[in-house]
């Protein structure tokens, strides 16, 4: 029997061990080292925007400001990521982790507790802006026009007080974009300015259906009035098929309107707001969204002018019509109409609402393009009745009212209507020159109407004039005339 010794066989797994161990492994790729250039700005509070300039910072995991992680940043490209500043952080170097390694900033990055002064660039992403410090303390401070593009949505949570430096720092919502300030009765939203006049006011030229203010209060306002408008206001819907609806708002010292709506525009909300010291009319809007006032509404009383003027078509604009079916609410202040009020649709006006009307403006019940669906329903009480008179309280004031429909809610009950006749209603086939506070009738068209109980006076031409045809039928009792120039009534 052969014996193996076991120095014998040593010798070969050592060198099966060796050859074995110096079997180079597959080379693994390295992570490129990031590097921390520089940062922007370098001052900034906690829930602020900081821009980190540096090399290989793709892949980054955590950003940290003097040992404070970040709970929010985006990596943009390989040189640039944007990080908010955590709660919490504190004045020190800025770190960067990347598969690579991490980075740290030669210099601090300086924290500090007072207001963020917003970049002065456009919102284009969605964004939230918290409430950063505790009680009335200015949380952010805006320099500039503010722009919201695309279909970014700019959230204010409650609570937050923002101050407007400049005459023409604002808030804009444009394209498809949205503004959302919602606070809630205890912890309002605050739009401030620096003093009377300061700032140019919030703007909606979106028709992003977020738009809105609720428990917000606006100050000092009207600093300076944006192109797409001409005029100065606190609120402003600039733009044709914009929209935002506002609630339980203040509006208060604004060096112009309160809220101005554009012509097409939309004032999709409107309930228990609060008006005091503005310069204009509290707000300002077109025939198309008028049934939008409430009553429980402060319109307070010391606005400088104090009423809801209400546009028509004016000139040679386009037509500016009531285009769905709407109430006028009695408020303790008027509604003072301009231009030629067209009602597409039924207006309803509440007892005791008072209507005063601008030289050469009118009210008439059919369509621009002669539809015949549109009414005028205006029916008070004994006690309250609803009053259509000038401005200017003379005879001639303004044109009057014009039934030229055959809706059965074409009614003037309890009324007052004084002081038109400046110039022939507009109305199919009236004569040239008629001139009268109340016209009835229409060309061939079927017209109904019916006046009861109404004091007609003080018109430059006649009190009441009718179409002679058989399709017109106007029903009328109790009415009485006083001071009218041509006469009480006629019929041509």
């Amino acid at each position: 029997m052969k014996v193996f010794s076991l120095d014998a066989l040593a010798l070969p797994l050592l060198l099966l061990l060796v050859a074995c161990s110096s079997k180079k492994s597959d080379p693994q790729p390295t992570a490129p080292l990031p590097a921390l250039v520089s940062f922007a700005p370098a001052t900034g509070a906690a829930g602020g925007s900081v821009t980190l300039t540096g090399l290989n910072l793709t892949g980054a995991t955590s950003v940290t400001f003097n040992g404070v992680a970040a709970t929010s940043f985006t990596v943009s490209s390989g040189t640039s990521v944007t990080v908010t500043v955590p709660t919490g952080a504190t004045t020190g170097p800025i770190s960067i982790t990347t598969p690579g390694g991490t980075a740290l900033s030669t210099t601090p990055f300086t924290v500090t507790s007072g207001a963020l002064t917003v970049p002065c660039t456009a919102i284009n992403t969605s964004t939230t802006w918290p409430d950063r410090l505790p009680g009335t303390a200015v949380d952010y401070i805006i320099t500039c026009p503010i722009t919201i593009t695309g279909s970014a949505v700019l959230t204010i949570a409650p609570g937050v007080r923002i101050q407007f430096t400049a005459i023409d720092a604002s808030l804009v919502a444009s394209a498809n974009s949205g503004l959302k300030a919602v606070g809630t009765a205890t912890e309002p939203i605050v739009f401030q300015g620096t003093g009377p006049s300061s700032w140019r006011g919030i703007l909606f030229g979106s028709n992003n259906p977020l738009n809105q203010l609720e428990y917000v209060t606006i100050s000092q306002a009207g600093g300076s009035a944006p192109n797409t408008t001409n005029k100065k206001g606190a609120v402003q819907i600039t733009s044709t098929s914009s929209r935002a609806s506002i609630s339980n708002t203040t509006i208060q010292q604004t060096d112009g309107y309160g809220i101005y709506v554009v012509d097409r525009a939309t004032l999709a909300g409107f309930g228990s707001n609060t008006f005091a010291e503005n310069a204009e009319p509290m707000a300002s809007v077109p025939v198309s969204v008028v049934g939008v006032f409430d009553a429980a509404t402060n319109y307070g009383t010391t606005n400088a002018k104090p009423w809801i003027e209400v546009r028509g078509t004016a000139g040679t604009s386009f037509i500016i019509q009531l285009e769905t079916a709407a109430t006028l609410t009695k408020l303790p202040v008027p509604y003072r109409f301009s231009g030629t009020n067209y009602l597409k649709a039924t207006l309803t006006i509440q007892p005791g609402t008072v209507l005063e009307f601008e030289t050469g403006a009118s009210l008439t019940t059919l369509g621009n393009l002669f539809e015949t669906t549109g009414a005028l329903n205006a029916v008070g009480t004994a006690a309250n009745h609803i009053v259509f008179r000038g401005v200017q309280r003379a005879k001639g004031a303004w044109k009057g009212i014009a039934f030229c429909t055959p809706n059965p809610s074409n009614n003037l009950i309890y009324c007052d209507v004084s002081d038109g006749g400046s110039d022939a209603i507009w109305g199919p086939s009236a004569p040239a020159g008629l001139k009268a506070n109340v016209l009835v009738g229409s060309s061939s068209r079927a017209v109904q109407a019916t006046i009861r109980n109404c004091v007609i006076s003080n018109s430059l031409g006649y009190g009441l004039a009718q179409r002679n045809l058989p399709a017109v039928t106007l029903t009328q009792s109790a009415n009485s005339f006083a001071t009218n120039a041509t006469g009480d009534q006629t019929t041509w």
